[in-house]
């Protein structure tokens, strides 16, 4: 593949890159919801639906790194310069349009993980909470009977309610 032609095939590659976290993104706040909402059903949708982007980024991840790697080697380059420095190389009328869509990528990525850095830190809060509220003694079955049938085999039991003692 010729230089132009790898330049010209990055942009693509990293548009569709862009395209793809964009969508990520447009879904967090559906995310959010059911996570915040208990809508388990909803969720799982949502997370297979996240998992298809989440493969598909990945892909698309995997052809850039390629496609930089060539362009690395096309101009000699060692592969730890930074990309803006690979740009540098780049014809004159291709340089501010793939450095205007690596920096639209870079926000999308850093918007993603701020995002998803704000949701497993209110699962992490609720998780706690469940734990210091469950787990610690606090909540005590009503029904005090034992959990074991005659033969010493477990019974499943269901309890009717829960008394809750007090939270520290």
């Amino acid at each position: 593949m010729q230089t132009i032609d790898t330049i010209i095939a990055l942009k693509a590659t990293i548009e569709r890159e862009l395209s793809l976290i964009k969508e990520f993104n447009a879904g967090y706040d559906a995310l959010r919801m059911a996570v915040q909402g208990k809508k388990w059903p909803v969720l799982q949708n949502i997370l297979k639906e996240s998992t298809r982007l989440a493969q598909d980024v990945s892909q698309v991840e995997e052809k850039r790194d390629e496609l930089c790697q060539e362009l690395y080697s096309a101009y000699n380059l060692p592969s730890e310069r930074s990309f803006f420095e690979l740009v540098a190389f780049f014809p004159e009328d291709m340089r501010e349009r793939m450095k205007s869509a690596y920096l639209q990528l870079r926000a999308e990525v850093y918007k993603m993980k701020c995002r998803l850095k704000s949701l497993e830190a209110y699962s992490r809060v609720r998780m706690q909470l469940v734990d210091e509220v469950i787990n610690k003694n606090h909540v005590v079955q009503q029904n005090q009977s034992s959990a074991y049938k005659r033969t010493g085999k477990r019974a499943l039991q269901d309890p009717d309610s829960f008394l809750f003692d007090s939270i520290k």
